[in-house]
């Protein structure tokens, strides 16, 4: 009996433990769940569509708006060589961010609210946040504004229309 609540916490566990890592190739391979919103020669940013939640009130339409959602940030080696070019290794590390993006139309005024979650390296295994003050202070830094963010992300969660298939992010 107790070899097998010990095997099923140890399957619970590991089970777990690698739903946990994130890579590359899980977010190019999933384009229609992790989508694009943000571009730079040094990072990609990218929202996980199956964790996104909104709010938005009723009256001067729509006037505020809340949206909640998981981000991943790849950031690139900042000098890669030709080896690393004909390896594909050109991310350094994957941020994991909670973030909620909102807007007041009224004012037009945009703002954000983000948690470091976790920090994976390039393979995809959990790295420490905490190794150490400066590490994790510089991490927890996104080169995105909020309003960049909120629009790509409000512009990604609307269906495409029958006649437009083409996806461009809104770049204010």
């Amino acid at each position: 009996m107790k070899k097998i609540i010990g095997l099923a916490a140890a399957a619970l566990l590991l089970g777990t433990s690698s739903a946990m890592a994130m890579d590359s190739a899980t977010l190019l391979s999933q384009p229609e769940r992790y989508r694009v919103i943000y571009a730079d020669q040094h990072e990609v940013a990218y929202a996980d569509m199956n964790t996104l939640s909104g709010l938005a009130t009723m009256d001067y339409p729509g006037s505020l708006e809340n949206m909640h959602f998981t981000m991943y940030v790849e950031t690139y080696k900042p000098s890669p060589d030709a080896f690393d070019f004909a390896k594909g290794n050109l991310v350094s590390h994957i941020r994991e961010f909670q973030m909620t993006v909102y807007a007041n139309k009224r004012e037009q005024t945009y703002g954000m609210e983000k948690t470091l979650s976790a920090i994976y390296d390039a393979k995809g295994k959990k790295q420490d946040k905490y190794s150490s003050l400066a590490a994790f202070s510089q991490n927890r830094q996104i080169a995105a504004d909020a309003k960049t963010l909120f629009l790509n992300v409000d512009h990604q969660s609307r269906p495409v229309s029958s006649g437009n298939t083409e996806v461009k992010p809104v770049v204010p």
